[in-house]
Order: C-alpha cells, then sequence, then structure tokens
C-alpha cells in the first residue's frame, strides 16, 4: 500500500490521507470519499501528479543540478558549437542564451582561465542572464 498527504484546498491545516492498495484501488479519508465512495479531487491530484512527466535536468561542469531542464535540441546545439561556428537561429525563448551558457560553462571546464564575452544589445538582457547566471553558476 502506498499513500500521500494532501492538503485540503477549502480548510487550511487540513490534510487528508490518499493512498492505493496493492490491487490499484484508492481511498481518501477526506469528507468526500467517505461518505460518497466516489473519486475525490484529493485522489486525482495524486494521480495527476504521478502521471506527469518528470523534468530531467543538465548536469554539465559548473551548473547547479536542478536548474536548467534538460531539452534534446539544446544539447544538440551544445555539441555542434563546441566542435566548430555555430548559429542557432531559434524562436524567442527557447534557450538560445541558455545554449550559450551551456558551451561557455563546457569551455571553462575544459580550458581553466579562458574567457567568454556575452554581447547584448540591451541592457534588460544583461541585467535578467547576471541573475540568471548567478543562480545557475557554481562558483560565480
Amino acid at each position: 500500500m502506498r499513500s500521500w498527504r494532501v492538503p485540503s484546498q477549502s480548510r487550511p491545516g487540513v490534510e487528508y490521507t490518499v493512498s492505493v492498495d496493492d490491487g490499484g484501488v484508492w481511498s481518501c479519508t477526506c469528507p468526500h470519499y467517505t461518505y460518497r465512495h466516489t473519486i475525490c479531487k484529493h485522489i486525482v491530484m495524486v494521480q495527476t501528479e504521478l502521471s506527469a512527466p518528470k523534468p530531467k535536468y543538465v548536469v554539465p561542469p559548473m551548473v547547479r543540478g536542478g536548474v536548467i531542464e534538460d531539452r534534446d535540441y539544446r544539447r544538440r546545439f551544445v555539441e555542434r558549437a563546441l566542435e566548430a561556428n555555430t548559429l542557432a537561429v531559434l524562436p524567442t525563448a527557447l534557450g538560445k542564451t541558455v545554449i550559450a551558457e551551456l558551451e561557455a560553462a563546457e569551455l571553462i571546464h575544459r580550458y581553466p582561465g579562458c574567457r567568454i564575452l556575452f554581447m547584448t544589445p540591451f541592457q534588460y538582457v544583461w541585467y535578467n542572464r547576471c541573475s540568471w547566471t548567478n543562480r545557475c553558476w557554481e562558483g560565480v
């Protein structure tokens, strides 16, 4: 038998126990399930959480684990960029800067003491990247 503690959405401080037995029968200690013996929102929440795909994270050198989600296209770009000059043409918010930062982390790891120059035409982009980089990189 497996069980989970689920907080009440309407009563602060109250928790219900959702459990599933070895036969796959779900139950909950909330009033809805106790009186109606039908699936409740707490059971649905646990089932949804269990079925949701868990993100994988990149764990390259110098980057804190659990920060950058692993995406195949990013990994391929970084691998190609480490071999030769590469131009990443991607829509907004798909991680062009993340690709550059992952490549930079790998280069700094391979060649200690090397320098990386990031250039941006907009000051707010620079401040955003500095904040993100300080959160993600170890030893920065």
